[in-house]
């Protein structure tokens, strides 16, 4: 529409003034709309951005000849910004960070005079001169009718936007569908106010009005904790960098200048320089998607004041799950076995072909009697009729009373009863225990607590499962173990230096090593990213803290709206909450 416009209006230029005045200021009006209808469904063409540049600028390069060439410096003027906007723009543009760039999208106001006053003014200029080709400016009524023209426009655009907008977040944030990309690979300061990257990001966008801006890392699972940042008034963000982990750099361009709360990964480096780029950005929050935080600096958050959030009790089962899934296949060789008949190598039943271990009536040993340790020992004792010994700094007397009351029930019924211990040191459950499960807090007291001594004094045919984190064991020392002992077997989900393992362990067969998907159900996952969303966007509206971080059931009632507090905030005290 606007090329057939142009086309008319360079056709009658030159006999009919009032009617390419109307003609060109219709033009302008389907401009803001193409504008705004580009943005929101994601057309970044070039070709076509320069094919609309050049036929607009023929229509104002013949009212410039009619005028006088006094003003040709707003056509340049106005040329530089519609080339600033297409270079910014359009994916096959390679160079997006020059100072240009950012001078030019650095002052919002200096961008919206070249986007829209030189539009105004030719318009004004030509209903002004009318037949004159002389005294162009009335210098007492130009200023008043700047204002009225620039405000019709500026309203005219944000009409626009806001009823695409509304549009488009309705069908995106539907809770019966999967959410639509509002922006993907479009630099923030195209959507609305928040001028904040520093670089071009691939990203989608719900809610570009939001009054809070939330940047999520990574994406998340599920959308209701979408729904639910954009119902408390935020614009949502999501970063789809095509990189498994985001550097210091990539999450400080995500920042930008203007944030109020990041949903981070634990594999990120949260320190020092990250908390002061989000302080400087207004930010109040960040939260871990994980319910462990030893990749951020708790401290660097209390001295810029920004609450750190995490995500427990919702991944408890989850995790005793994988664990017990793992104690599984290493005690009967599940994954040896697997390979085995994928390389073709069955010919028939023989006696001794993968022998393993049985559970029943051994002994499970549980280091870290904690929510997953205590849930991880309860489906082994149950499940499998162990008996248990664990070792934890607190005693752990629900656990004790589940496994006196399972023992009773066998006995009533005729089996031999499960037995239960609290092992006065970690190295007496290591001598005594079959099967052995990690699951204490990453810190410096545990860092390598499972060393070459201590794999040492295990049974030569005992089983080590670890989901809790890598550093726990001394990876290097767990390889030449599992060399010299080949009939001992390990389960591992975490390790010392992800995503790497070190050198030698992905060669034995005795060992079992999973991606660290210890949580990686589809309830808990949905889950973990609800409470993260929650805690950031409660510290932002001033919520207060939950009483329970480990009851959560409240925050995940999908049929209900979540409890106005923040789930989990790691130093609320420190920060006086």
């Amino acid at each position: 529409m606007r090329v057939v416009l142009n086309c008319v209006a360079f056709a009658v230029c030159f006999s009919n003034k009032t009617l390419f005045s109307l003609l060109y200021f219709f033009s302008f009006c389907c401009d803001a709309v193409d504008g705004w209808c580009a943005r929101v469904f994601n057309q970044v063409s070039t070709f076509g951005a320069v094919l609309d540049m050049v036929t607009d600028r023929v229509s104002t390069a013949c009212l410039l000849v009619i005028l006088s060439q006094v003003f040709l410096s707003l056509l340049a003027l106005d040329i530089a910004s519609h080339w600033l906007q297409m270079y910014s723009s359009h994916k096959d543009v390679k160079d997006s960070t020059s100072w240009l760039f950012r001078l030019y999208y650095g002052n919002r106001i200096f961008m919206c005079y070249c986007c829209v006053s030189c539009e105004v003014l030719y318009i004004i200029l030509l209903l002004i001169a009318n037949n004159q080709t002389e005294n162009l400016l009335n210098v007492s009524s130009l200023p008043s009718l700047l204002l009225c023209l620039l405000s019709t426009q500026l309203l005219m655009k944000r009409t626009a936007h806001l009823v695409l907008s509304r549009i488009m977040d309705t069908s995106a944030l539907s809770r019966y569908g999967e959410p639509k990309v509002l922006s993907f690979e479009t630099p923030l300061h195209r959507n609305t106010l928040f001028s904040a990257m520093s670089k071009p990001v691939a990203i989608e966008v719900y809610n570009p009005n939001g009054k809070y801006r939330v940047v999520s890392t990574k994406p998340m699972p599920g959308t209701r904790w979408i729904n639910l940042l954009v119902d408390q008034g935020c614009r949502v963000e999501i970063c789809h960098l095509k990189k498994t982990i985001l550097s210091v750099e990539d999450i400080i361009d995500l920042i930008g200048n203007r944030c109020d709360g990041v949903i981070g990964q634990l594999t990120e480096d949260w320190g020092e320089t990250l908390f002061s780029a989000l302080s400087k950005a207004g930010g109040k929050a960040f939260s871990n998607m994980a319910v462990g935080y030893n990749n951020v600096d708790v401290e660097a958050a209390n001295k810029y004041g920004i609450a750190v959030g995490n995500t427990p009790g919702v991944l408890t089962e989850t995790t005793a799950e994988l664990a017990a899934s793992l104690s599984l296949a290493a005690a009967r060789r599940i994954v040896e076995a697997d390979g085995f008949m994928r390389a073709g190598l069955y010919e028939g039943w023989l006696p001794h072909l993968f022998v393993g271990n049985l559970l029943k009536g051994q002994t499970v040993g549980v280091i870290g009697a904690g929510r997953i340790g205590s849930a991880y020992a309860r489906m082994m004792v149950e499940g499998f009729k162990m008996n248990l010994i664990y070792f934890d700094l607190y005693q752990s007397t629900r656990l004790e009373k589940f496994v006196t009351a399972y023992g009773q029930f066998l006995k009533a019924n005729g089996e031999q009863p499960v037995t239960w211990k609290r092992a006065s040191s970690m190295e007496e459950v290591l001598r005594e225990a079959d099967l052995i499960s990690l699951h204490p807090v990453l810190d410096k007291t545990t860092y390598h607590l499972v060393n070459k001594e201590r794999l040492a004094m295990m049974k030569k045919e005992a089983i080590l499962v670890n989901c809790s984190r890598g550093p726990v064991i001394d990876e290097e020392a767990l390889v030449n173990h599992l060399r010299e002992n080949p009939m001992f077997r390990v389960g591992l989900d975490v390790f010392e230096e992800e995503p790497f393992m070190k050198p030698g362990l992905a060669d034995m067969k005795n060992a079992i090593v999973v991606p660290h998907i210890a949580s990686a159900s589809k309830w808990t996952r949905e889950g973990m990213a609800t409470l993260a969303a929650l805690n950031v966007v409660g510290r932002i509206k001033g919520y207060p803290i939950w009483s329970d971080p480990n009851r959560v059931d409240p925050f995940l009632n999908e049929n209900a709206s979540p409890p106005n507090a923040s789930p989990s905030i790691v130093n609320s005290k420190a920060l006086g909450n």
